[in-house]
């Protein structure tokens, strides 16, 4: 009984892992890209943590007022805001949290895209995964997840043939 709950709870995570995998890469082929938020300047909305999704295929001509867009700052760094208000200029935005608005923080030369959905908490899973221990342990669980799904699979699979021959 316990080993037919493990082999279901296995092949449960199996199929989460490569659910997961496949959203991502069917995302990245529509235009959708992830990014982890790293601040609490959209909190309570978007929490610390969170990894947001950005459709780069929505059009800079076709944001709104109150949508929230992903834009790169001249140091580099990835921001994910609300915009407030439109101008000849680009777009104002501001955090959530913030107190104060970022400016005209936005203009089509550093507009990354519409942010279309969040997962709370995921980004620090994806932020460990980038060190090299993170990496060290992601590769290590897939690579026992594999081995024992094919073990239970095999296993079962004589089973199945010794019972035929008797």
């Amino acid at each position: 009984m316990v080993k037919k709950i493990s082999n279901q709870v296995l092949n449960v995570l199996v199929i989460l892992v490569a659910a997961c995998v496949v959203s991502v890469l069917v995302g990245a082929a529509c235009g959708m890209k992830p990014y982890v938020v790293m601040s609490g300047s959209m909190e309570p909305k978007i929490q610390t943590g969170s990894i947001c999704f950005i459709n780069e295929n929505v059009a800079y001509d076709r944001i709104k007022e109150n949508d929230v867009i992903a834009f790169q700052t001249s140091a580099g760094a990835m921001v994910t805001h609300r915009v407030i208000g439109i101008t000849e200029e680009g777009f104002e935005t501001k955090g959530d949290n913030n107190d104060v608005s970022d400016g005209v923080s936005t203009t089509e030369a550093n507009y990354c895209g519409k942010n279309v959905f969040h997962v709370p908490y995921v980004g620090y899973g994806v932020q460990y995964l980038k060190t090299t221990r993170g990496k060290i342990i992601g590769i290590t669980v897939l690579v026992c997840l594999v081995i024992a799904s094919f073990m239970t699979y095999s296993k079962d699979e004589t089973k199945t043939a010794d019972e035929e021959l008797e």
